[in-house]
């Protein structure tokens, strides 16, 4: 089953602002979406994955804890 993401989804993977994807869709700039689901948009991680590497964009990191020791 393939996963689409929503756009609060780019949002969170891009750490980019919904509005400020909704500026680029209609710029132009965000890819051209792979699915629509009712009235919504769907793209897939690697659509997001090739934009952002085409853009120089680095993925989002997971948040981890340091441990300063003892």
């Amino acid at each position: 089953m393939i996963h689409y993401l929503s756009l609060r989804d780019v949002a969170a993977k891009t750490n980019l602002a919904v509005n400020t994807l909704k500026g680029y869709a209609r710029k132009g700039l965000l890819p051209e979406h792979d699915a629509t689901i009712g009235t919504h948009r769907g793209w897939t991680d690697a659509t997001i994955d090739k934009w952002m590497l085409d853009r120089g964009m680095t993925k989002k990191l997971p948040e981890t804890t340091i441990s300063k020791g003892p």
